[in-house]
């Protein structure tokens, strides 16, 4: 994990609370992305259950919707900012739908909590946009965008968020960049991606490869049809179920594997036990720590 990223989450561990709400003095930048229509939508007809910020930080809140038609072929890139994202892949489905609740302490950031759906040139761009801000004021202003998107079951997505809990259900190829919250895919018609500076991750069933960059946080992978590529810095690994290679480059903490297909291969363990059963393939883990069956 480079410097920059580094830098990123000491300033995101300062200003983000549990539940992911975002404190918008110092993450925004003040910079609100142009060009695109935010029209204050009415309450959502999907009736589509909102989380909510803890600690009761949402004094002001609101519903934003937006829909766009699609074929399914196009790609679904998600630039969101703090709140939860859950995404689901519906059969059948020929539309992108988002429906976001909206939270801030001041009623004045409520207006510029606004979501848009850009499409164009084979892709979709679903932005998440937070209020103008000045200074670094940490503390002083939340704001918040909890989004519940629906897509075409098998849609590919790309994926960039800052802060909190994520779970993407029956994508296609997704790929996500993610600072800090927890992660949950289910279901991935495709090739996985992930990038994560910190909060656990757990992924249940790709078709595919899985390639995981982690920086803390525990990982709990199952149901993988292709290999595995794990590069972890702290957090348990728990992983089952492999159907191709499964590599672990990890920092510290314990290592598990069972029912591994290809070969089992641990090139750098810092710390920690590594256990595994029924592995097909060769073994190539440290001897420290080292325990199978």
């Amino acid at each position: 994990m480079g410097v920059l990223k580094l830098a990123y989450l000491f300033v995101a561990y300062s200003a983000v609370g549990a539940g992911g709400e975002f404190v918008v003095d110092a993450l925004t930048g003040g910079h609100v992305a142009s060009g695109h229509a935010m029209a204050a939508y009415e309450p959502s007809a999907f009736d589509v259950p909102m989380r909510h910020v803890p600690g009761g930080a949402c004094d002001f809140e609101a519903t934003r919707e937006a829909v766009v038609g699609v074929s399914g072929s196009e790609l679904l890139r998600i630039v969101a900012g703090s709140g939860g994202l859950d995404v689901e892949g519906v059969e059948g489905l020929g539309e992108i739908r988002v429906v976001a609740r909206a939270c801030a302490t001041r009623e004045a950031d409520l207006d510029q909590l606004q979501v848009t759906l850009d499409s164009g040139s084979g892709e979709v761009l679903l932005s998440a946009h937070y209020p103008d801000v000045d200074g670094w004021r940490i503390g002083s202003r939340v704001a918040s965008l909890d989004l519940k998107v629906q897509v075409p079951r098998g849609m590919a997505m790309d994926v960039e968020d800052s802060s909190g809990s994520m779970e993407i259900v029956g994508s296609g190829a997704l790929r996500i960049d993610d600072g800090s919250g927890s992660i949950t895919v289910r279901d991935a018609l495709g090739d996985v991606d992930i990038d994560d500076g910190s909060g656990s991750v757990d992924v249940f069933g790709v078709r595919g490869d899985l390639v995981l960059e982690d920086g803390s946080g525990s990982l709990e992978i199952r149901d993988v049809t292709g290999a595995v590529r794990i590069d972890d810095g702290s957090g348990g690994v728990d992983v089952s179920d492999i159907g191709g290679d499964l590599t672990i480059r990890d920092g510290s903490g314990s290592i598990s594997a069972r029912r591994i297909e290809g070969n089992l291969i641990v090139p750098v363990d810092g710390s920690g036990s590594v256990t595994y059963t029924d592995v097909a393939g060769a073994v190539d883990v440290p001897s420290r720590g080292r325990r199978g069956r």
